[in-house]
């Protein structure tokens, strides 16, 4: 508990010590004024989570999970907001994902070392907390996973609560190779903040998954959940990050995050730009457009419970809207369809039943002589 806090100068730092005995503890910051952290100084507590095989006190291949145990995988990266790496081609799931992200308190899982101990794995990050009266962050927060053995630690957790946030910094619960991303929930007043956001990340390394980052104002209702891997590697052993349905005030899913949703996801904001997400739920809410852009693909697989007359736009190289088909008609305002193997598709029906894909649309539709 601090009256204020300021880490300014070159390479500047406060940092958290790592435990000898394989035990984890978080970094908890109460500052009842200003926090100040300087453009090239931060907050790190990376690498203080779970530990990688063969680290420290760690004598084994597998890394450790939630609760400190060992996930007993022999090739896998770890996990926390995401799942990290493991071969699901050849049948290995990872670890499992876990934490809370409007909440998160837990610390980044651990990945595999290699077969003989030469190579250790990455250790997961740390847990920061910090609450202050005010935030003036032109450096890092920084809560990342470790590399090794190409098997990266996952990111740690991150969570802010202020007043005013302030700066041209960033806050980082990333992964390296192998690894998934971590939680950060920020927590501010609406109308005495000005921060770039997405300076924001918690994303996987390359073949890792996405996690989360949860931005709620004091003047909304619900919040915005943000999922985004910055156009990292991804590809059929990555397993989607997975979301509760709910209500958001946004919901964002970019740059190659693979994403479900289960349950029913309400919001007046979505927006898919070059990512990936499944709706298992209906997804409903006020929403003025839908646009899936840059690549991107939704698939939705309950009937269409969006609003009448909505604008749908499905554009970029190989984007793809995946709806359920049904007795009643899409009603949509107007559609485009461009790109590059651009699609607008129905979904197969698994139990043997027919049945059409009507649309009924008041205005134009533009299908684009590649898609």
């Amino acid at each position: 508990k601090l009256s204020s806090l300021k880490v300014t100068g070159s390479n500047a730092s406060l940092t958290q010590l790592g435990q000898t005995d394989g035990q984890v503890v978080g970094l908890e910051l109460e500052v009842s004024g200003q926090v100040e952290v300087g453009s090239q100084a931060f907050i790190d507590v990376s690498e203080r989570g779970y530990l990688g095989g063969w680290r420290g006190a760690n004598t084994q291949q597998s890394g450790r999970t939630t609760g400190n145990v060992p996930t007993g995988l022999a090739d896998v990266g770890g996990s926390h907001g995401g799942h990290g790496w493991a071969n699901r081609r050849q049948g290995v799931e990872p670890p499992a994902a876990y934490d809370d992200y409007e909440n998160p308190s837990d610390f980044g899982g651990g990945g595999s070392g290699n077969a003989t101990g030469s190579t250790p794995g990455g250790t997961g990050g740390g847990r920061l907390w910090l609450k202050a009266a005010s935030l003036k962050l032109d450096g890092k927060l920084l809560a990342n996973g470790g590399d090794g053995n190409n098997r990266g630690g996952a990111g740690g957790s991150i969570r802010v609560e202020v007043g005013a946030l302030t700066g041209a910094g960033s806050m980082e619960a990333q992964a390296p190779y192998g690894g998934a991303g971590g939680r950060v929930a920020v927590y501010y007043d609406t109308g005495s903040s000005s921060f770039d956001w997405s300076k924001v990340s918690s994303r996987g390394g390359h073949y890792g998954g996405a996690g989360t980052t949860y931005l709620k104002g004091s003047q909304q209702q619900y919040g915005e959940l943000v999922l985004d891997n910055a156009n990292l590697t991804v590809d059929e052993d990555v397993k989607p990050t997975q979301v509760v349905g709910r209500a958001y005030d946004r919901f964002a899913v970019r740059n190659r995050a693979k994403v479900e949703v289960a349950g029913a996801l309400t919001t007046p904001l979505l927006q898919v730009e070059g990512g990936y997400v499944v709706f298992l739920g209906t997804v409903s809410g006020n929403l003025q457009a839908l646009r899936v852009l840059g690549g991107g693909s939704v698939e939705m697989r309950q009937p269409w419970a969006l609003p009448e007359g909505l604008p749908v736009e499905v554009a970029g190289s190989n984007a793809t809207l995946r709806v359920m088909g049904g007795e009643a008609p899409l009603k949509l305002s107007s559609l485009k369809v461009t790109g590059s193997n651009a699609s607008l598709t129905q979904l197969g029906q698994t139990d043997g039943q027919v049945v059409g894909l009507e649309l009924e649309v008041s205005g134009q539709v533009e299908v684009g002589s590649q898609a």
